[in-house]
């Protein structure tokens, strides 16, 4: 029985489908670690055959992939994103730029110390920061050091 091109699909729709997924994947966020590890067992189940190398390589990183969902979910939104770490130092890249290399090590310190006190007085303060002593000792949040 011959198939129409239209029902076959080429190792190209596949291969965009698979990155589609992995790039969807952050705002299909679940809500449960639970949710999380069915998804990624249904990714694998779909792409393992085709792609070997990208299920091997977020296999071998599952701990890490998942250790988001160790933390209180009050905290997901300031693990979502990097904005203030990218704002700060786009200040301290400014900077630096500007007087075209810092010369010496002291001078580099200094230069980098300043701009990055200023820039954590814009810093928002963690929702749910009350919870993180609470956190038992050795657990993931008390490994991170998180709040101001």
């Amino acid at each position: 029985m011959e198939t129409s091109q239209n029902e076959q699909s080429s190792p190209a729709q596949d291969l965009f489908q698979c990155a589609r997924e992995l790039r969807d994947a952050p705002r299909l966020m679940a809500l449960t670690k639970e949710e999380a590890l069915k998804a990624y067992g249904l990714f694998v189940e779909t792409f393992s055959d085709k792609y070997p190398k990208v299920v091997e390589c977020l296999a071998k990183d599952k701990d890490e992939l998942f250790s988001f969902y160790d933390f209180p979910s009050v905290h997901w939104i300031h693990l979502r994103t990097t904005n203030s770490i990218e704002s700060t130092f786009a200040t301290v890249r400014l900077r630096q730029r500007k007087t075209k290399g810092n010369g010496t090590r002291q001078a580099t310190l200094t230069m980098v110390y300043k701009p990055c006190k200023e820039a954590e007085k814009n810093c928002r303060r963690l929702r749910g920061f009350n919870l993180i002593p609470l956190a038992p000792v050795g657990s993931m949040i008390c490994k991170w050091r998180i709040g101001r």
